[in-house]
């Protein structure tokens, strides 16, 4: 297992995502340095060609002139360099590091989903990755302003040095505001996140579910909630913008006001012959360049506020427990025999309760005064719900079982466990003998499949989702498991066949289609252990017919798990489990339970699943 923490405890290298584009990286700094040495020379040459026109030396000053506009057409190439650069940039780092993230969904623990919602993670997937990027290249951008500028305050300080002082003054006001801006702006865009995260997640979820939206006339409801969260997100969106916005303004007036000081002395200076004409003329004309330089020093610190934000943002999903990884063993089996063994399980479902995001940054704000290192949490545990508390049974292998049971009793919590979707809280899960959590994920997900209630069908052609579970299948396996599934009929009648598309989650499919599409892509992918949750729930009985009869011919050749109400799908199981809140009371075959037990009789009886059977 302590490969596993070592795995969990890696976080994001950024430094791999820029390394394969490192000849662009150097051309870049080359570019931004020519940029850098050229505008010098240009500040220079202004300079001296301002001088040249003062003193009536026209001659020279065009000479000068046709300098400054070879200087000007190479710095305007090298810009439009630096920006082709800057956007294959952004382009291809940015979206390794989109399929790196989303890759890495797929090893955070169906846990961490539960609990979080999918507006946090479909932003630091899709939105940080791009700011992250983008603010690097920005800083790439801003620091060479900043040095131009700094030239041209240097050679103003140079001209004279009272008027260079009053430059330096104007940076140093700038100074505070550009402080208290970047403290709020990181407050804020903390709290901006977290209201688009709540609101992007309830557009997703209505879109998902646009057919339950419709048929039950829940238009306005949703559309109320959406106005809803859309009026704090604005405020939140009118207090960021403002504050900035307001900060800036501050910080231009107060920059303005004691550049108009700066000219004043200028002209003093002028008339009293304490400044040539040629560099109050050099002066005025530069006299935005104070303000520049504290614009592109604030544009740095908001760039790097933003990337901190963002990067951190996307550490969480490596470093914080909240986003809690799978861990599997080291140890691999290259021939699952299918035996399945539950000792002393225990297992619950914790309940969770959000941390207003001013309690998180409160929290954040004691911890970086006392050096605290550890992630603030986003939620606090409010109490737990216990489904097993001592589960014992063993599942011999090559046998069809089934569970059976009220809902809420812990049939579908078994199936997630032996699939290792969960991880048990005490005790120990058996597969062959040997705890799954030694097991490494290719033993674990090879070897075990689960076909839920409502599975997901991607936005493919119905033979791209066969092959999703083994890409290198027959056209002749693929027909075989479409008549498995009782799929084929239907198939058939596409004017495409397999290659017709079937839309975003299968929307183009009925349910039992759907149901079915998932099962014949199980029976694909050929595991040791098959598991069925409620998975032939929206089946007719001609298509549960089939369907049986294909469970019927995996008896013997893999172990199968059926959770299931209809009597035709568990009737011909070789043993049953019955549970009654998280306990089995009672286990045998169908005939046996119907006969000794009571409960499961009854239950039966009044879900009128046995018909005629009942004089039985």
């Amino acid at each position: 297992m302590k490969n596993v923490e070592k795995k969990q405890n890696k976080g994001i290298n950024l430094f791999s995502y820029f390394k394969p584009y490192s000849f662009l990286i150097i051309c870049t700094f080359l570019l931004l340095v020519l940029n850098i040495v050229l505008t010098t020379i240009s500040t220079i040459y202004g300079a001296d060609f301002l001088t040249l026109v003062t003193e009536r030396n026209f001659r020279e000053a065009v000479d000068i002139l046709w300098i400054l506009v070879v200087l000007f057409i190479l710095t305007t190439g090298f810009e439009f360099l630096l920006y082709i650069i800057f956007l294959l940039l952004n382009t291809w780092v940015s979206s390794a590091i989109k399929i790196d993230l989303a890759s890495r969904c797929f090893e955070l623990s169906s846990k961490t989903f539960s609990d979080h919602n999918l507006g946090s993670l479909t932003l630091r997937i899709l939105r940080d990755p791009d700011t992250l990027v983008y603010c690097v290249t920005q800083i790439e951008r801003q620091i060479t302003a900043l040095i131009q500028s700094v030239v041209i305050v240097v050679y103003i300080s140079f001209l004279n040095l009272f008027i260079g002082l009053l430059s330096i003054a104007i940076i140093l006001v700038s100074f505070i505001f550009i402080a208290v801006r970047k403290r709020l702006r990181e407050r804020d865009t903390k709290v901006l996140n977290n209201a688009l995260e709540k609101n992007n997640s309830l557009i997703i979820e209505s879109i998902k579910g646009e057919r339950d939206v419709k048929s039950l006339y829940m238009e306005a409801s949703i559309k109320e909630q959406f106005t809803v969260n859309y009026g704090i997100l604005n405020k939140k969106k009118i207090k960021y913008n403002s504050t900035q916005n307001s900060l800036g303004s501050l910080r231009g007036f107060s920059s303005r006001i004691l550049m108009y000081v700066s000219l004043f002395l200028g002209i003093v200076f002028v008339e009293r012959s304490l400044l040539a004409m040629s560099s109050f003329l050099f002066f005025y004309s530069n006299q935005n360049k104070s303000a520049d330089l504290a614009f592109n020093i604030s544009a740095i610190i908001d760039d790097a506020t933003d990337f901190k934000i963002s990067y951190k943002r996307i550490k969480e999903l490596y470093e914080n427990d909240e986003y809690e990884m799978e861990s599997f063993g080291s140890r691999h089996l290259k021939n699952v025999k299918g035996k399945i063994e539950f000792k002393n399980v225990g297992f619950s479902y914790l309940t969770y309760k959000d941390i207003p995001i001013e309690e998180q940054l409160k929290i954040e704000k004691y911890n970086k005064k006392h050096k605290i290192k550890e992630p603030v949490s986003t939620r606090k545990i409010t109490g737990k719900n216990q489904v097993f508390k001592n589960l014992n049974f063993v599942i011999e292998p090559n046998t069809t079982v089934a569970f059976v049971g009220k809902s809420g009793s812990g049939k579908t919590t078994i199936a997630n466990l032996v699939s290792k979707i969960y991880t048990v809280d005490k005790g120990r899960v058996l597969i062959d003998g040997i705890n799954i959590n030694s097991l490494d994920k290719d033993t674990v997900r090879n070897s075990i499949a689960l076909v839920n209630q409502s599975p997901y069908i991607f936005d493919m052609t119905i033979k791209e989702n066969l092959l999703l579970a083994r890409p290198n299948a027959t056209d002749e396996e693929i027909k075989d498991v479409l008549e498995s599934s009782a799929l084929d009929e239907f198939v058939a009648s596409l004017p495409e066949g397999v290659d017709t598309r079937v839309g975003e989650g299968g929307i183009k499919l009925s349910g039992g289609q759907k149901q079915r599409l998932a099962i014949a892509r199980t029976m694909l992918k050929r595991s040791s252990i098959i598991i069925f949750d409620e998975s032939t729930s929206s089946l007719d009985n001609l298509a549960q017919s089939k369907i049986k009869e294909s469970l019927d011919n995996l008896k013997g050749k893999s172990t199968i798990i059926i959770i299931a109400h209809r009597l035709s799908t568990i009737r011909n199981a070789d043993k049953i489990f019955f549970l009654q809140k998280g306990e089995i009371v009672s286990s045998g075959t169908f005939d046996e339970l119907y006969k000794n037990d009571e409960a499961f009789r009854t239950m039966f009886l009044a879900e009128n699943l046995i018909g005629n059977d009942e004089e039985k």
